[in-house]
């Protein structure tokens, strides 16, 4: 979408929220709402096994791709696991396109593609972790599968 028209659109969401007409709309559908929950929920869970999920958090060194934050640091902050990231939002849901991420940082990715977020830009960037990610993404994962 170019910027414009997302700049248009956020606008329009925006005046809707306000206006209150989007809270009128979600008290109406609300079953609509939950069907097209479920299917972002579907469509984003990964299909690894805990397997790879472990391989994965140790080729990263147990440790967010982006930011580096530490999975003991991200248990004491929000007493979770680091999150399993899509790198590519709408690729596949699989180990290819999976790295772990902090709360923050899969937060603050959103949507976009990891190349598009994780740029000279972000205040998170390192070109050592960017290296990383691609490597694997790119040929590292494919070792993972032959060993499993």
């Amino acid at each position: 979408m170019k910027p414009h028209r997302k700049e248009q659109k956020r606008n329009y969401a925006q005046k809707v929220r306000v206006d209150g007409r989007r809270k009128g709309w979600e008290i109406q559908n609300r079953d609509k709402l939950r069907r097209y929950a479920i299917k972002r929920s579907e469509k984003k869970k990964h299909k690894i096994n805990t397997e790879e999920w472990l391989v994965c958090k140790e080729y990263f060194n147990n440790s967010c791709a982006y930011c580096g934050l530490s999975l003991e640091e991200h248990y004491q902050l929000y007493n979770q696991d680091l999150h399993r990231e899509h790198a590519i939002d709408q690729g596949e849901n699989d180990i290819s396109n999976c790295i772990p991420s902090c709360k923050v940082c899969n937060s603050t990715k959103n949507y976009k593609d990891y190349d598009e977020w994780y740029v000279k830009d972000n205040p998170l960037f390192n070109q050592e972790r960017l290296s990383k990610i691609i490597k694997w993404l790119e040929e590292d994962y494919k070792s993972l599968k032959i060993t499993i």
